[in-house]
């Protein structure tokens, strides 16, 4: 369990949350088939952000978990937006009453800038995982995993593989399931971008004849679509939404296993 030192209590996966395909029994219990990737709230009337390829095909069959003591409750995904050019999604929770994860302050992300990345990864599966299901393992529970880096450059040129232009690489990557989350300035709740996915560089070794392999991650570049204005949103800018909520602005440690 991860907290924010601000709040003890406060739980950082009730704001940074899984989205899943499965099923959620009569009990209210979830049972997990895929981890998808990764949503968080930007504001507490259930304003939502992920990679918008997170949420294609299969909207109707996927759903935000969220932490009820020690179990998992499922809840609707709706009202979904995809951005016309970049890879990234506005959607909202039903049912759940959510507070800002994160704010918004322009001209944050820039090389050499520290990040923390926040994100579900797929390959849990396999560690906590029983080996039944469509889609593979099915895990027990979900792990909130916290990486750490920093900026290597942002760029604006097509990449294959991914969709639009806004990028910035960062130095590490995080595991498939970590799509769609957030990109932080290290310290604070600044949201800097949304993680996309990885690249990975081929390199030959001459002397051992080995071929070399190193992955970096890819994030999309929140600055350049503060101004999209979602319709289901109600027309309001992702910045009007950023500027109106009051999300904490710093961690002061964060407090958990691995932290």
């Amino acid at each position: 369990m991860l907290l924010d030192s601000q709040d003890n209590d406060k739980r950082i996966d009730s704001e940074v949350f899984p989205i899943a395909i499965g099923e959620q029994s009569p009990t209210g219990d979830v049972r997990w088939d895929a981890l998808l990737g990764t949503g968080f709230s930007i504001s507490d009337d259930g304003w939502c952000l992920t990679a918008a390829h997170v949420l294609e095909g299969v909207l109707g069959h996927v759903f935000a978990a969220f932490p009820a003591g020690n179990e998992w409750r499922a809840f609707t995904i709706a009202q979904v937006e995809s951005h016309p050019t970049e890879d990234l999604a506005v959607f909202r929770v039903v049912g759940r009453q959510l507070a800002p994860f994160c704010g918004w302050v322009p001209g944050q992300c820039h090389a050499s800038r520290e990040y923390f990345a926040f994100g579900y990864p797929h390959d849990l599966l396999k560690d906590h995982g029983r080996p039944q299901g469509p889609y593979g393992a099915v895990p027990d529970r979900p792990e909130l995993i916290i990486s750490r880096g920093h900026v290597r450059r942002r760029y604006s040129h097509p990449t294959p593989g991914l969709r639009g232009m806004a990028f910035a690489e960062l130095s590490d990557w995080v595991a498939q399931g970590g799509s769609g989350g957030p990109v932080t300035c290290h310290g604070t709740r600044n949201l800097i971008g949304v993680y996309l996915g990885h690249r990975c560089e081929s390199l030959l070794d001459p002397d051992n004849h080995r071929q070399l392999v190193g992955a970096r991650g890819i994030a999309l570049r929140i600055d350049d679509c503060v101004r999209w204005a979602p319709s289901v949103a109600g027309g309001q800018t992702l910045e009007t939404i950023f500027r109106k909520e009051r999300a904490p602005a710093v961690f002061h440690h964060l407090a958990g296993p691995g932290i």
